[in-house]
């Protein structure tokens, strides 16, 4: 749809071959010195434009450039390059101005200019202080450089020090009089200086040597610090916050030496060293601040006679800054976003409303503290303040939910959302400082620092009837094949999310439960709700082997009737003249509306009542077989296999349990060891008396909760097949099971459990001289094989989500091997 971006880039390569045919005949005419000159190659790299301008890849480069990064081969002595970009969409001019000299080593330099004009900024760069346009020469050891800087627009960056040179030959001190206002960061203002500086490195003549090194140069800086102040002043720095600064110095440093190649003597000696520096610093106006040192020293003959002197003039007072109190965590989002979002229109009143955070909430982080003249890490935690949900004034009661990394949190109402309502959602966390060990609400200005964000949204229509997925357990179970009618007479149905209006039907209904039989018998039932859960008692009357709809109705209170129901007939007697005449005249009047009213259901189940009344009935009828021991584990370990036959299978919900009984059982096995053989003489005063053993031995190869110590848990019935289910086409379709029996495997469990405390006594125990009877016992013990008799086994009849047993019927395992 038009114009994005457009940008302009080329290279300049001058002096590509004149210059090199002068070097040539210059090098064969000075001999020996000239030919330790090497021609090198411009290498200004281009990459920095292209990252900048953050638009073209590195293929379009090379295609124009070569290689970016790499030289550009013998095409000039000096080289240019530039790059211009303008982005059409955010109104953003860059460019990029790159220029290297490499004349044969010789004379070498170059620098990079950065130009960039945005709305909300704009700076012009023509080096910096640290990258500097710069110009050398160099012949043997002897190099000389001159470099210059300029900088101007809404930010530039700090003052920079003097040179290393003037420190030390200045006693060391620190020089770096800009560092606190450079902590502050960049700002507004324009910026220059310049440096020139000469070293012969190590020259020689004869048998002496020399060093000498020398460097001038100056910086000066107009900057607009903002809203600083200095100690004991309430006005901000400078002039409104533009505040200038500058420094001009010099230095020299110089050594002569004699080399003595003697017997008995070798080396270097140093004859004189000699430095001086002087440097004039300055900081103005409002404050005005001027210092000026100069020095130098001196040592002669290797140190024989040496000394240094230093003089400091200070005019003024250089300003102790006071930054204005800064909030550290106003650059910190925390709240990402709420859902549904805003404006959102027909949300799902079974909606959960979520928050996402950027951080994890409740979590320590570390923020760095940039203060003047040093960096603190400060350690914060995210605290949520609210995350509610309002309908017209009114708060929606709910609990939250959070994920495992704390940056989302859920928002589960108890009942459903108002339906065709305005819901307004606010989320706000605060921040908390861990500040010696305890954690205080952090505060900016005296006000506590927050975040907030509120958004609105709308819900749609609610559902006229309860979802089977907005039910979280239910008794009967939903799709039940084996209702046991009289093990209870309790029953009830727990929602997820209420919904009262449901309850609220009005005053021409009425509202019943009932079980209707396939045969078309009527059993109605009254029913309670409160609080998102329904309960009721079952009727006395239902049939064993009878599949079930299982409602809830709202029920018309007016039957339906002839379409005259509502009229009425008046009689009025004729009056003429005052006198009542025996004339007596018939009319009929309709009171009101005729409406038709229908039975609407809102829950609707289908289940299925067992052959047996209850549980214990069905135990009961089972047949037994044989019962076989079984072997495990090599030659030791066995289990008991006790087969039976029954006219009715074990449904799925029974042995396992759904979603609706919070994925737990109805059905549950447990063994009961009272005076049992096997287990009284010789499993518990071999494993299990004294447990745990020392206090810290314990079984930790296995889950001892679920289980249970001993595992009296390790039985079931195994079915096969075992995921029998109503038949919703079909609920009068029968069931038959292949195979059906008890597994009972407490040895099994029992044997690793042994293992396991053996080899931790063993650890423990074994390196001591002397060992206890019960240590003993343990250590050179082997599992005992199974004895013969009677195993109990407890099988237990559970309702969904509640605490303790319903009923329990016990069957005897009998083994008739073993001892």
């Amino acid at each position: 749809g038009g114009v994005r971006y457009m940008a302009f880039m080329g290279n300049a390569f001058i002096a590509t071959g004149a210059l090199d045919n002068v070097l040539g005949k210059i090098q064969a005419s000075t001999g020996k010195l000239l030919s330790t000159l090497k021609k090198s190659e411009a290498n200004v790299t281009f990459a920095n434009g292209l990252l900048s301008a953050g638009q073209v890849d590195n293929s379009m480069a090379e295609q124009i450039h070569g290689p970016v990064g790499k030289s550009a081969g013998k095409r000039g002595a000096i080289s240019a390059r530039v790059f211009i970009s303008y982005d059409f969409e955010n109104s953003v001019l860059h460019g990029n101005f790159n220029v290297g000299i490499d004349v044969a080593s010789v004379i070498t330099g170059g620098g990079e200019a950065v130009l960039h004009f945005a709305p909300s900024e704009w700076y012009v760069y023509i080096g910096t202080p640290d990258n500097r346009f710069n110009l050398g020469f160099g012949v043997g050891s002897i190099k000389a450089r001159a470099d210059a800087y300029f900088m101007v627009g809404t930010k530039i960056l700090g003052s920079p020090p003097p040179p290393e040179a003037v420190s030390r030959i200045l006693g060391g001190r620190d020089f770096n009089y800009m560092k606190d206002l450079n902590e502050i960061g960049t700002g507004g203002g324009f910026a220059f200086g310049s440096s020139f500086s000469f070293n012969t490195g190590k020259l020689n003549f004869l048998i002496f040597y020399a060093r000498f090194e020398a460097g001038m140069g100056f910086d000066i800086m107009l900057k607009n610090y903002g809203d600083v102040r200095c100690e004991g002043s309430s006005d901000r720095i400078g002039v409104n916050g533009w505040y200038a600064n500058g420094q001009v110095y010099a230095y020299f440093e110089g050594s002569v030496g004699i080399h003595v190649d003697l017997f008995l003597v070798s080396g270097d000696f140093e004859i004189l060293s000699i430095g001086a520096a002087a440097i004039l610093q300055a900081q103005f106006p409002n404050p005005f601040w001027m210092q000026g040192t100069v020095g130098g020293r001196f040592s002669i003959l290797g140190g024989l006679v040496s000394g240094s002197c230093s003089f400091q003039v200070t005019l003024g007072d250089k300003c102790k800054l006071v930054q204005k109190q800064q909030n550290v965590l106003s650059g910190i989002r925390v709240i990402s976003q709420v859902t549904p979002s805003q404006g959102e229109k027909e949300v799902n009143v079974f909606n959960a409303p979520q928050a996402v955070f950027n951080m994890a909430v409740n979590k320590e982080f570390n923020v760095s503290d940039k203060q003047i003249g040093k960096t603190v890490q400060r350690s914060f935690r995210i605290k949520l303040e609210q995350f509610k949900f309002t309908s017209e004034g009114k708060e929606i009661i709910g609990a939250m939910q959070w994920n495992e990394a704390k940056d989302v949190v859920a928002f589960n109402p108890i009942d459903v959302l108002p339906p065709k309502k305005e819901i307004k959602a606010i989320v706000e966390v605060s921040f908390e400082e861990n500040k010696n060990g305890a954690w205080t609400q952090v505060l900016f200005e005296g006000k506590r620092v927050t975040e907030k964000l509120e958004t609105t949204f709308s819900t749609g229509a609610a559902p006229d009837y309860i979802p089977h997925s907005n039910i979280e357990y239910t008794y009967p179970v939903i799709g039940q094949l084996n209702y046991y009618k009289d093990e209870t007479r309790e029953g009830y149905i727990k929602l997820k999310q209420g919904q009262p209006y449901l309850f609220e039907p009005g005053a021409e209904w009425n509202q019943v439960g009932r079980f209707t039989s396939s045969s078309g018998k009527k059993s109605d039932f009254g029913f309670a709700y409160n609080a998102g859960i329904i309960t009721f008692a079952t009727p006395s009357d239902l049939q064993t082997n009878q599949v079930y709809a299982f409602e809830l109705l709202n029920l018309p209170k007016q039957a339906a009737g002839a379409i005259d129901r509502n009229v009425s007939e008046q009689k009025n007697n004729v009056v003429v003249g005052n006198q009542d005449i025996d004339t007596e005249i018939k009319t009929k009047k309709a009171e009101g509306s005729l409406t038709e009213l229908e039975e609407k259901a809102i829950f609707t189940a289908q289940i299925r009542s067992s052959k047996y009344s209850t549980l214990e009935q069905k135990i009961s009828a089972q047949k037994l077989s044989t019962t076989f021991r079984v072997l495990r584990i090599l030659w030791r370990v066995h289990n008991l296999k006790t087969s039976f036959t029954t006219d009715e299978p074990f449904d799925k919900i029974e042995l396992y349990g759904n979603s609706l009984t919070q994925n737990k059982p109805l059905i549950t096995f447990e063994a009961d060891l009272s005076g049992n053989r096997y287990y009284d003489q010789q499993l518990y005063p071999l494993i299990y008396e004294g447990y745990p053993l020392d206090g810290n031995i314990t079984i930790t190869h296995r889950n001892a909760t679920e289980l249970g110590v001993p595992p009296i848990r390790a039985l079931r019935i195994i079915q096969s097949p075992d995921n029998f289910e109503i038949n919703q086409a079909d609920p009068s379709s029968s069931f038959a099971p292949a195979e059906q029996y008890y597994w009972y495997d407490l040895p099994y469990y029992m044997s690793y459990d042994f293992a396991e405390i053996q080899n931790k006594v063993a650890n423990r125990y074994l390196s001591q001289t002397t060992t206890s009877p019960r240590t003993e016992k343990i250590l050179w013990s082997q599992f005992p094989i199974m004895l013969k008799g009677a195993y109990k086994v407890n099988i237990r009849y559970t309702l969904p989500a509640k605490q303790g047993t319903n009923s329990v019927k016990q069957v005897v395992l009998d083994n008739p091997v073993g001892d």
